[in-house]
């Protein structure tokens, strides 16, 4: 995702530009996601003096519940604790 959702504050308010540039997707996907008529599941989303705006926090909780995992990544070592470390360096490098 772009700057516009990763490095902001849970509670930052973003318009439609910057929640297309972050998510990469068309203004149609967008406004299927929003529209109160849609049978999509929607965006949560506020309207301040008629324009759409989006709070960060709700945005990335609706995307990861509603995004779907086709290939899990394998684990980052950094996120490991130590003692596992060696171990999965160690299965990795008999797997070679």
């Amino acid at each position: 995702m772009a700057r516009a959702i990763v490095d902001r504050a849970p509670e930052t308010r973003i318009g439609v530009a910057e929640l297309l540039e972050a998510t990469g997707r068309p203004k149609s996907w967008l406004y299927r996601h929003t529209s109160a008529k849609s049978k999509c599941r929607r965006i949560p989303h506020r309207k301040l003096d008629g324009e759409l705006v989006f709070v960060v926090g709700e945005v990335r909780q609706w995307l990861i519940e509603h995004e779907e995992t086709v290939v899990e990544a394998p684990p980052v070592l950094s996120d490991l604790p130590r003692r596992t470390i060696g171990v999965v360096a160690d299965k990795h490098r008999k797997s070679r």
